[in-house]
Formats: structure tokens, sequence, C-alpha cells
């Protein structure tokens, strides 16, 4: 059996007896066939044909695609047909066929895999634009990773892994558009907008503010409150957060508002707006009075 692995390892078959008249009669006795070696060109082939897989941005094609194809040229017989010697010897030359054509063996899925080329300033582009749309606005993990995809590949996958070269694309475009490159909860989240530790007339800048009157009460439009301390740049979800920062909030109550946001429509105002467009306020805080002269609770 070793000789018969030694044999089939150096691509001769198994012993037969030959004779006349096939050999001379002088050189009758026992032979092993010499079979050629695997043909590059039909395993690069086969390889052209592969298809593109729905887990991880690649081209794939099954391993016993190609031995199987490679056996029946080299020995006329099936892949199941061959002995465990001559499979060895099929997988070693095909193997190494594919690896000079930049393929890899999966073992986990037993297949020839190759990463499908990156079309990188498609994917730099569509990553763009998605973050353009949101302005500033919490995004999806899964919707930056999809629309990457939909960039380098033309399609999406299942798989949520990224190249380095499209993780490196994520991190700077997020970087350029104000947002943290680590994710939270799901989701890739602008950076915090903070007030300047100088910062100390807050209540001052707020109390000059016009109060809104709405059918909850008088209130404060939130992008009143953006532009009374400078930062009307920020988008609405910055907003929200700056109005929860504690020396905002604290302001804010002083002057006996709510330190949260409401949403009021068009005829949610006093009176009714024609902008048609909801609006976030800050109402005013509700105070209960006791009078015990009229046994009466109003509300201020």
């Amino acid at each position: 059996q070793v000789t018969e692995k030694a044999c089939a390892h150096l691509g001769y078959g198994a012993e037969v007896e030959l004779g006349p008249p096939v050999v001379p009669f002088a050189r009758r006795g026992t032979f092993r066939k010499q079979y050629p070696p695997v043909d590059a060109q039909l395993v690069r082939d086969e390889l052209t044909l592969a298809g593109t897989g729905s887990s991880f941005p690649r081209q794939e094609i099954a391993c016993t695609i190609l031995w199987n194809k490679a056996g029946l040229a080299v020995y006329g017989r099936h892949w199941s047909k061959l002995t465990a010697a001559e499979q060895s010897l099929i997988q070693t030359q095909v193997d190494a066929i594919a690896v000079q054509n930049g393929w890899k063996k999966d073992d986990s899925t037993a297949s020839y895999t190759k990463p499908l080329p990156v079309n990188d300033a498609i994917a730099r582009s569509r990553l763009d634009d998605l973050l353009r749309r949101e302005n500033g606005r919490p995004v999806l993990v899964s919707s930056v990773i999809y629309q990457v995809q939909l960039g380098a590949y033309g399609r999406g996958f299942y798989s949520n892994e990224l190249a380095p070269l499209l993780q490196t694309i994520v991190s700077e475009t997020l970087q350029a558009h104000g947002y943290r490159t680590t994710p939270q909860d799901g989701e890739y989240r602008p950076l915090p907008v903070t007030l300047a530790a100088a910062e100390t007339n807050l209540q001052e800048k707020l109390a000059a503010l016009s109060p809104v009157m709405t059918e909850f009460g008088q209130a404060l439009l939130l992008r009143d409150v953006v532009d009374a301390l400078d930062m009307a740049s920020i988008s609405e979800w910055q907003a929200e957060q700056l109005v929860a920062d504690g020396r905002v909030s604290q302001a804010l109550r002083q002057l006996g508002y709510q330190a949260e946001l409401t949403w009021c429509q068009p005829y949610h105002f006093r009176p009714k707006r024609d902008d048609h467009e909801a609006k976030r306020v800050i109402l005013k805080e509700v105070r209960v009075k006791n009078d015990p002269t009229r046994k009466l609770s109003l509300a201020q």
C-alpha cells in the first residue's frame, strides 16, 4: 500500500500485466501507467464559472466540482471512483493551481473562494450620501454596512464583516460627518455638542427669549434655544442632547421650564401657525398653588 501511494503521488497508476501485442515479447511484464498532471487551464476555466456567495462578498465554487473535472480529465473516472491516493494527488494539484490564481480553500465550506474586487470610490460616495440625508441623526450600523457593501460590490451580503479597506472608509467618513466611529446600541451617533466651560450666562441668554403660547401653556421653541446658545448649525438630535445637558437643564428649570422636549403641531399654537410644520418646544413647568381663601388649586 505504501508503494501504491508513492506511485500515485508521482502520477503512476496501479500495476497491470502487459504482453504481446501491446508490448514486444521481450518487454512483457508488470507496468504502471503514467498519468498527466492536472491541466491548469482546465482549473482556471472552472474557476471563472464560480458564482457569488450570499453570506460574504466573494466568489465561491465547491471543491468537488473542480476535483471531479480534474479526475475525469486525468484518470477518466468519476471522483468517487478514484483511489484515496489518486484523490489526494488531484486535490494537491488543484489546490496549488487555485492559489496561484488568487483563490484559497475554505475548509469550513469545502469550497474555493476569492474576494470580490472593491469599488472604494462608490462605497465612500454612498456612505457620504447616507450621512448627508440623515443630517446629524443617529444612523443604524446595518444601514451603514449595507450602503458600503452596495457601493463596493453592487449588492449586500448577510455578513456584517467589512474588508479592512472598507472599515477604514467607514471610520474616515463617519469622522468627516461628525459621528463617533464606535457604535452604541446598534447605531452610530453624532459627537455630542458641549458648551464651552467659560459659558456662564446661560440663564441670562435663555431668559431673554420670548416664549410662544400653546394650548399646553407657554413654551420656548427648541430652535430659539439653540440659536441663543450660538449653536445654530447643530442637528435636531444634537439639540435634544444639548437640552438634556446638566447645565442647560438646570438653567431651564431655574426659569420655570421643563428640561424635556415636546412636539407641538401647528394647531397646538395660539394663534395657530400657518407653516404646517410640527415644532419641538420646551414647555413651561405647570405649578400648583393652593389658595386657602378660595379653596381652589390654581395652575400657573
